[in-house]
């Protein structure tokens, strides 16, 4: 029940109570006036009998008096009898003659007895016994009609009363109630009319700067988060580089030792699972922000599944878990950010390897679904029971205590909630089902690109080494890559400041630049606008790599004519494949 209408039924029931009150209390009043005027009447009536006997004695006008006596009756029907008696109380002369020779009546208390001044003697009125309550009675029905008037009159003013009351004191409370309902809900820009200047403005007003306070606090740890997050990717990202390196690219690989090789592979493991984890907090803020940014390109899914598939099948045979990916070759592109794509896609892959039991079996298709691209995982996980199933998309949800006992595995809750969000604001939806104790399936769907015609078979490496100038204030990070660079007969050039870029690209004259847009020292967008103003690398064609993807300096760099974006961790075959693409459509310049 509402405030307001507590108010009101307590106010009614107030104003009722008061006005019964009062009506009992003027009632009783409205009684005793009447009695007591009937009392001053007879009082009167009593004395004009004495004084009337004072007068007979004197002119002995007995009979009169006898004749007054008899009519006081009939003028007052609550006069039983009257009657004039000496000091002794023998009675002289009575209202009923017939019964002079009877004894006197008992006195009584409601009788009225005047004062025998002269001697003629005292005259007494027998008032009925039941006078009382009948004149009572009598009174309360006079009054009934005024009562009811005056019953229904204060109900209507007291509900009125009430009304207004509660709307007075209830609207300022139900407006700091839907302000608590939206800072509830993640809303840190609500506030609410201060008013008047009483209690429930100042609670107004204190509310107020506590939503500012909260708003504050709330982006002081969104910025310490993206901080924190971002000194961590370039880290990760090279520890990432550095074991993929020793893996797949360097020439003594052959020599690792299977046990070497085993703990080097849930180093991948983990490493690939803690950038899930930046990553996905990173995006939740970007998104909780309004800061997300999307680049639309029509996107090939056969290379996105290809590049999952040697990720997490490392993950997958460290588990004991079968994985398999099918494509139907029929599928076309999607219109999309292709890093977001390949992002929600390794959230639904992690959720669906966290929640499988070894033995168990993880499926991921692609395939064309009216007019979209359907990518789809499959598992035989425990499941997900049905009252659950509406919270999964949203922040902060998990799998149950079970679950998190036998995986071992504590994340975020944000993996489904940035899927959601990331692929619904691309103009695609997602969807679960789930059975519990027989898995769950994941599926979101994106637009198909527009057909662009068959694709071309990928340009052979043009003659020569071409040169790359690799532009990374991580010096670690920037020393792997040239790795990378190098193992795929690329000859690499390392500049540790963004600042140096333009004077460094000048001097060594590479076939592209690979550009870090994360650099503190001077931001990459400052970097891209300074190599392209400058007439000596204004031509060169720039790569960007970021470990935060889908952070605004990407998009910027890449709207002003950036070639193309790779993502940290960076890896040779990615490098390779951008840097043959880059350099064959310079060629066809």
């Amino acid at each position: 029940m509402k405030i307001r209408t507590k108010l009101s039924i307590a106010m009614s029931a107030v104003a009722a109570f008061s006005f019964a009150a009062a009506w009992i209390v003027s009632s009783m009043a409205s009684v005793q006036l009447s009695l007591r005027r009937a009392e001053r009447l007879h009082r009167r009536q009593a004395a004009a009998l004495s004084l009337l006997a004072e007068e007979a004695q004197k002119t002995g006008a007995r009979a009169l008096l006898q004749q007054q006596l008899e009519s006081v009756p009939h003028v007052l029907p609550e006069v039983e009898y009257a009657l004039l008696e000496d000091r002794s109380g023998a009675v002289l002369q009575r209202s009923d003659p017939g019964r002079a020779k009877d004894a006197p009546p008992p006195a009584r208390r409601g009788d009225v007895v005047s004062p025998d001044r002269s001697g003629a003697g005292r005259v007494r009125l027998g008032i009925r016994e039941d006078y009382p309550a009948a004149l009572s009675a009598e009174a309360l029905r006079d009054l009934l009609p005024a009562n009811i008037l005056f019953a229904l009159a204060a109900i209507a003013l007291s509900l009125l009363s009430a009304v207004a009351l509660a709307h007075l004191l209830s609207g300022p409370l139900a407006r700091l109630a839907e302000g608590a309902r939206g800072v509830g809900q993640g809303d840190l820009t609500v506030s609410v009319p201060a008013g008047a200047d009483d209690e429930l403005g100042e609670l107004a007003r204190q509310f107020n700067a506590m939503v500012v306070r909260i708003r504050e606090l709330d982006e002081l740890k969104d910025r310490f988060v993206e901080s924190v997050s971002h000194d961590l990717s370039s880290p990760l990202a090279a520890i990432k580089m550095s074991l993929d390196f020793m893996l797949h690219e360097d020439p003594e690989k052959d020599a690792l030792r299977p046990a070497h090789r085993k703990i080097l592979s849930a180093a991948v493991e983990n490493v690939t699972r803690l950038g899930v984890f930046i990553d996905n907090v990173l995006d939740a803020a970007r998104i909780k922000g309004g800061k997300t940014e999307f680049r639309r390109e029509s996107v090939e899914l056969a290379p996105m599944i290809a590049r999952l598939s040697e990720l997490y099948s490392i993950v997958a045979a460290n588990r004991g878990i079968s994985l398999a990916f099918e494509v139907d070759p029929g599928a076309p592109a999607v219109l999309a950010d292709g890093d977001r794509v390949e992002r929600a896609v390794a959230n639904l892959l992690s959720n669906a390897l966290k929640f499988t039991r070894s033995g168990g079996s993880v499926r991921a298709t692609v395939s064309a679904a009216q007019g979209a691209v359907e990518i789809a995982v499959a598992d035989t996980g425990s499941g997900i029971p049905p009252e659950a199933l509406s919270r999964v998309f949203k922040r902060f949800e998990q799998a149950g205590d079970a679950e998190r006992a036998w995986t071992g595995v504590r994340g975020t809750g944000l993996g489904l909630y940035i899927v959601k969000e990331t692929v619904e604001a691309m103009g695609g939806s997602v969807g679960i089902e789930s059975e519990p104790g027989k898995g769950t399936r994941a599926w979101v769907r994106l637009p198909s690109a527009p057909s662009r015609g068959p694709l071309r078979p990928e340009p052979a490496r043009t003659a020569g080494t071409p040169r790359v100038l690799v532009i990374d204030e991580d010096y670690s990070v920037a020393e792997m890559t040239r790795r990378l660079l190098e193992a795929k007969g690329y000859n690499a050039a390392v500049v540790n400041e963004a600042s140096s870029a333009s004077v460094a690209a000048e001097r060594l004259r590479p076939d592209v630049i690979l550009l870090d847009v994360d650099a503190r020292e001077c931001s990459g967008p400052e970097a891209f606008e300074r190599l392209g103003k400058h007439p000596a690398t204004a031509d060169i064609p720039v790569l960007v790599c970021s470990a935060i993807s889908g952070s605004p300096a990407v998009s910027r760099t890449l709207d002003a004519g950036a070639a193309a974006f790779v993502a940290k961790p960076l890896r040779a075959e990615d490098l390779d494949a951008a840097i043959r693409r880059i350099l064959e459509i310079r060629r066809q310049a």
